[in-house]
């Protein structure tokens, strides 16, 4: 993998200094949330809202897997896979 000769030279310093760990919970604190809000953003924009085609020799329904997943009945299929608040 190549570093350039000034991230190099900080790492070797952090490294020295005993504070690379810190900096890499620092670093993961303010980019896991980020990451994770552009995942969520693909998510909804994109890979839920696109058609799925028809396939040949399948059962299984094509559309648009959010319409699919929202209205199963029309789509000839049950709704069994959203949590149920049961009262016993």
């Amino acid at each position: 993998m190549y570093l350039s000769p000034l991230f190099k030279g900080r790492y070797n310093e952090m490294k020295e200094m005993q504070i690379f760990s810190s900096f890499r919970m620092l670093l993961a604190f303010v980019m896991i949330p980020l990451l994770q809000k552009e995942l969520d953003t693909f998510k909804d924009t994109i890979w839920n809202t696109h058609r799925i085609r028809q396939q040949r020799e399948t059962v299984l329904p094509h559309g648009i897997p959010e319409h699919i997943y929202n209205f199963p009945s029309e789509y000839g299929l049950e709704e069994s896979g959203r949590f149920q608040n049961f009262i016993l």
